[in-house]
């Protein structure tokens, strides 16, 4: 299972704190409880989406699309929904052609932000990479010279 790198807390104060709380916790709980406090030291989707976020230039790619907190919203409960099918989360998640365009810009924003990681200059990311936004798809253009 892939671990998000990044922690709220450095992993050896993590432990002792855990152990302090399940040091409280009576024993016919103590195993269900540290089950359910084993990643409270990684960050949650919401977060870790804010950080890929941060890294777009006025939160948005091309001229159209806008990476803000409607869009993490989405991701989130879609993500969600379509991970753990609980029945709650089902009405909030993206379905159809809205799943669809939200998948693609997601496609768009991680090619994005590989090439801006690469180092690809800003000016040169800002020139070349257009989106084209319709009612149905979004493509990504890489224009060579």
């Amino acid at each position: 299972m892939y671990r998000y790198p990044i922690k709220l807390m450095p992993e050896k104060d993590f432990k002792k704190k855990l152990s302090e709380i399940i040091a409280g916790v009576p024993d016919e709980y103590k195993a269900e409880v540290k089950e359910h406090l084993a990643f409270k030291n990684e960050l949650t989707l919401e977060q870790r989406l804010t950080m890929l976020f941060a890294d777009i230039p006025e939160s948005k790619i091309g001229f159209d699309y806008v990476y803000d907190d409607d869009f993490k919203k989405t991701v989130k409960h879609s993500r969600n929904y379509y991970t753990h099918y609980g029945q709650h989360l089902k009405k909030k998640a993206a379905k159809g052609e809205e799943l669809e365009l939200l998948t693609a810009s997601c496609r768009a924003l991680i090619n994005y932000l590989v090439l801006k990681h690469l180092r690809m200059p800003e000016t040169t990311l800002s020139d070349r990479f257009e989106i084209i936004l319709s009612v149905h798809t979004i493509q990504v253009i890489f224009f060579n010279e």
